[in-house]
């Protein structure tokens, strides 16, 4: 996972970072800027010609989304994507601290973030729909492993450090 403390503030998405070396081929990580927004699923809703699929998702979805996704383009470009491959992805999600925190939390500057609206689950969906917008992955059915979690910052930048890296079989594993 990126130390999270380093990186600048700022909205949009950060230049990605050199691959790091693994077994399986390089783990590419990269940072979007801004406050995760949850995406709920599809929706059907009727108009004069049919019913059109909608998705549904918490206000400032479509930025978020194509921030993720932009940043999942330059990494592409720089690195490469992963087609079809499968792999795994981490998400480490910042969120702003509210003011009811104690001053006992607030000094320690993080805290875990349990907030009824930012469901963890379709945080992810955004991530991973806009890795696949992005053309990092060729879909997120290819993603195998999620490793993510969401926390309060009192201060420095908000917004999702993600990495992806091909996803390794460990047969011994497998066949226990």
């Amino acid at each position: 996972m990126l130390p999270l403390d380093h990186l600048p503030a700022g909205e949009g998405a950060s230049p990605s970072a050199a691959p790091e070396p693994s077994p399986a081929g390089p783990t590419i990580r990269f940072t979007v800027y801004g406050v995760p927004v949850t995406q709920g699923g599809m929706k059907a809703v009727p108009t004069p010609a049919g019913y059109r699929q909608v998705t549904t998702g918490g206000k400032g979805l479509l930025p978020w989304r194509q921030a993720v996704a932009r940043a999942a383009r330059e990494a592409a470009e720089e690195h490469g994507g992963f087609g079809d491959r499968a792999v795994v992805v981490t998400i480490d999600f910042r969120f702003p601290m509210p003011k009811a925190r104690t001053k006992a939390q607030r000094r320690l500057g993080v805290w875990f973030h349990q907030g009824r609206r930012d469901d963890i689950d379709k945080l992810e969906r955004a991530i991973l729909d806009g890795l696949t917008e992005g053309g990092l992955i060729a879909d997120d059915g290819n993603v195998v492993d999620v490793h993510k979690r969401k926390r309060e910052w009192a201060g420095g930048w908000l917004g999702a450090a993600i990495g992806i890296s091909p996803a390794v079989l460990d047969v011994d594993e497998a066949f226990r």
